[in-house]
């Protein structure tokens, strides 16, 4: 099969989208209904080809960010951000220009893939995040040469690619990720466990004991 810029860029994009979504329906925190706004938007965007205006696509973007916050003041705060970033992923699905916003919609799944480690830490996770570092650094070297052509010489875009390079990222990337892991048993973690262990980053719970008792 022929690698061709054109399909292999949006595809992989796609691919890592769907990744940041399917993170977040496996969690428990996220109401299911709310995927379906995805998948409709999805489907009317891809049969019925349509698109919106930026100026409209942004303003859609922004209230659907607001409905979602104000919607939900009582709920915990990973319930609320999903209902922010899921209608609003798929807002971006209905862009005019698709490789303008593509890397708007990569960097949201990256926050919804790391809302889902949050709210989730389960084994299946890691999957999804190795899965989600190949193919995104896939797709942010695609877009790169997609953005670069488009702009130096738009004839090779529509060029076939060289199986090596994709195999050569996607190695890469790899590499990265393995090296990436070294990293993570050095770092300050909470302690979850009782016994008045010290608690490092951001805690909900707030006491006042410490401060009656000196």
């Amino acid at each position: 099969m022929t690698l061709r810029l054109t399909w292999l860029g949006p595809m992989v994009a796609l691919s890592c989208e769907l990744i940041g979504l399917l993170s977040l329906a496996l969690t428990r925190d996220v109401e299911r209904p709310l995927f379906l706004v995805p998948l409709a938007l999805g489907l009317f965007a891809w049969l019925g080809r349509f698109r919106l205006p930026d100026s409209v696509l942004i303003f859609l973007v922004a209230g659907c960010v607001l409905m979602g916050f104000f919607s939900a003041a009582s709920a915990p705060t990973g319930t609320i951000m999903a209902r922010s970033l899921i209608p609003a992923h798929a807002l971006l699905w209905l862009a005019r220009d698709e490789a303008a916003y593509r890397f708007w919609r990569l960097g949201l799944a990256l926050v919804e893939l790391a809302l889902a480690a949050i709210l989730s830490p389960e084994v299946y996770m890691f999957l999804l995040i190795f899965g989600f570092v190949a193919l995104g650094s896939l797709s942010l070297s695609l877009g790169f040469l997609e953005r670069n052509f488009r702009a130096r010489d738009p004839e090779r875009v529509g060029r076939p690619l060289r199986p090596a390079f994709v195999a050569a990222v996607l190695a890469l990337s790899f590499v990265i990720f393995l090296s990436s892991l070294l990293i993570f048993p050095v770092l300050p973690r909470s302690k979850w466990s009782g016994g008045g262990a010290t608690t490092v980053g951001f805690n909900e719970v707030v006491s006042f004991r410490d401060s009656i008792n000196s």
